[in-house]
This record gives structure tokens, C-alpha cells and sequence, in this order.
């Protein structure tokens, strides 16, 4: 999905809040800030979404010599999230059809996000989670291969998030998983030490990826032997909406372009198979 004109006033708002966060100086904020619309103006349209916050967020790293400006908000989100774990398996647990709780809470999750303008509230979010529907609603297909299939690559979006991602992947014994994390920084994205946080390498492999579109042989093997591959969160979403594979989009739509394009509302819980799961 290539970025549109309504982007670029989002990720500038982007540039300006993570320059603030990697620093308390008003003047070195205004030069990244600065320096960051100079290369998006250079960037163009002709990329996705996550390549014109890739180009902000390095441009932040490096001018503000931070290397990790969202670290302390990626362990907070992380220890929120898991202070809800054992609630939220209880709900599961009780649950006449798991995987489907465990599926809304996953994308319930993905509320966790500090990219995006707007940051709806997570606990209420979890308190409605049982009596909301799913605005595009492919769970019968995703509930048939999620049964029939041995090898799942699941890409992960962000740290908090990654422990309400656990509680479905827990749903998928035994299923061979991978779950996909950044091998570098990028807003409150979750990387290896989050996963680890989340409980998740103990019974998962966790693989580092770096930012879309660049990729790895190991990231490529990966997904040509999947027979099933979970894209995270609305950032996966415009990435991989026009990939080849055996895909299924889980995500809240967060802004009104995505909304748009799905035909549905902000704030909505989107469970989207690709056509080539239909």
C-alpha cells in the first residue's frame, strides 16, 4: 500500500513527537525536525507508509545520538501489558470459543501504538472486547488454517502488544511459530528484548527483521515456508497488502486512509484474509 497525501502531516506530526522524545532541546528538536521534512520531501509518494517513518525515525536516532529514543515507553507498555496477562488468559480460558477471544484481544492490542495521532484507551478496549464485532470478518476461514497448518510466521508490530500477540500464539500448539520483531529501532515497534519481556522466546523462535521494504535471506526463507502468515497491526497492513502468501491482517484501523480503504471506521477490529487465503 503506497502512502497518500494524508501521510505526510502524519508522519511530520510523527517527527516532531519522537524528536521531543529523544530530546528536551527546543533547537536541536527544531533541526531534526527540519531535517526530517527535507528528506520526506525528497522521498516522495512512491513508498509505503513504514518507509517514510523509517527515513523520520533515523533521521531522529541519529541527530539526537539517542539510539533508542521510545525505550522507557516500550518497557512501561511491556510491564502494562503484562499486569493484564493472567486476567486475559482467565477470559480465554472461560471463553466458549478461545481463539476467538484470544484473536480479539491480539488485535485489541494493537491499540499500544505511539505512532499514530490518536491512542484509543486500551482498558476500555478490553473491558468491551467480548461484545465487539469484527468490522471485516474473515475468522472462520482464519480459525480452518490456523487448525490445519504446521509452520506459522507471525510479523509482530509493538512492544506491550507483543503480550496480548503471546496469548493467541498460545492458541497455536503445536504449531511450529516464528514471530517476526525490528532488528533496529523504530518508534515503540517491539525488537528482540521485548519479545524476551513478553515471555515469548521460550516458546516461540523470535527472528529480527529490519524495516520494510529491506529484508534478509533468513526473513525470505521464512515466509516462503509458511503455510500461514500473520501481518500485526495497521503498519504491517500497509506493507504487506499486496504481498504474495497465505496472509491474514489482524489490526485497529487507527487512521482514515486505512479505514477508507478497508470500508470501515476508526477504531474498528479488522481480521482480513488476502486473496490468496480465500
Amino acid at each position: 500500500m503506497k502512502a497518500k497525501l494524508e501521510c505526510l502531516p502524519c508522519v511530520a506530526r510523527q517527527a516532531l513527537a519522537s524528536a521531543r522524545i529523544a530530546t528536551d532541546n527546543p533547537e536541536l528538536q527544531g533541526k531534526i525536525v527540519q531535517a526530517a521534512f527535507g528528506k520526506l520531501s525528497q522521498a516522495g509518494l512512491d513508498v509505503t507508509p513504514m518507509e517514510l517513518g523509517g527515513i523520520v525515525q533515523r533521521t531522529v536516532r541519529s541527530m539526537a545520538g539517542v539510539e533508542d529514543p521510545y525505550r522507557d515507553i516500550k518497557r512501561r507498555s511491556n510491564a502494562f501489558a503484562l499486569r493484564k496477562y493472567p486476567q486475559l488468559k482467565k477470559l480465554v480460558a472461560a471463553a466458549d470459543n478461545p481463539l476467538a477471544v484470544a484473536t480479539k484481544i491480539a488485535i485489541t492490542g494493537n491499540i499500544i501504538d505511539f505512532g499514530v495521532p490518536q491512542r484509543l484507551d486500551v482498558e476500555k478496549a478490553l473491558d468491551q472486547i467480548l461484545h465487539t464485532p469484527f468490522a471485516v470478518n474473515d475468522f472462520a476461514l482464519f480459525a480452518e488454517r490456523v487448525a490445519a497448518v504446521d509452520n506459522i510466521l507471525y510479523l509482530g508490530d509493538n512492544a506491550g502488544e507483543i503480550v496480548f500477540d503471546r496469548i493467541l500464539i498460545e492458541q497455536f500448539s503445536p504449531a511450529c511459530v516464528t514471530v517476526t520483531v525490528k532488528n533496529e529501532p523504530f518508534i515503540n515497534d517491539a525488537m528482540e528484548a521485548d519479545a524476551q519481556a513478553a515471555g515469548l522466546d521460550e516458546s516461540v523462535r523470535i527472528l529480527p527483521i529490519p524495516i520494510y521494504p529491506e529484508t534478509t535471506e533468513e526473513f525470505e526463507q521464512a515466509w516462503s515456508a509458511a503455510d500461514l502468515i500473520i501481518a500485526k497491526g495497521q503498519a504491517n497492513y500497509e506493507a504487506y497488502s499486496d504481498a504474495s502468501g497465505p496472509l491474514f491482517f489482524l489490526l485497529v484501523a487507527k487512521c482514515d486512509m486505512v479505514a477508507r480503504e478497508l470500508g470501515v471506521s476508526v477504531g474498528d477490529l479488522i481480521l482480513k484474509a488476502n486473496s490468496h487465503c480465500s
